[in-house]
């Protein structure tokens, strides 16, 4: 349900940006039917549409993880020397080492870090 009437007639529209072409290309993979309704007898996509607060001065904040554990855990490695010491004999002689691999700058075992 929708109470944008243009998106009724989406599948029908001319798509100009390659933005338009990228998210219509996403809803082509799902079976779906676009019923519009006016907003103000829609009254789920209005309260999706309101925040609580109606003030402007309301502040939205998004946050987003930092990861820094690979990092630093790399940084560490590279002055253990038995770290050094097989990450060397992996590159000189990888045939002596089959179940090891470098990924990222780690060394795997079997895929495990």
């Amino acid at each position: 349900m929708t109470d944008h009437h243009s998106l009724k007639e989406l599948l029908t529209q001319v798509i100009q940006t390659p933005e338009q072409q990228m998210y219509l290309a996403h809803l082509m993979g799902y079976d779906y039917c676009i019923k519009y309704r006016s907003g103000s007898t829609n009254t789920v996509a209005n309260a999706l549409s309101r925040t609580p607060y109606s003030s402007p001065a309301t502040l939205l904040v998004l946050s987003v993880p930092c990861l820094t554990f690979l990092d630093k855990l790399k940084k560490h490695l590279l002055h253990d020397p038995q770290f050094v010491q097989l990450w060397c004999d992996i590159q000189a002689h990888p045939d002596n080492y089959s179940d090891y691999s470098i990924t990222q700058d780690l060394i795997m075992n079997v895929g495990r870090m």
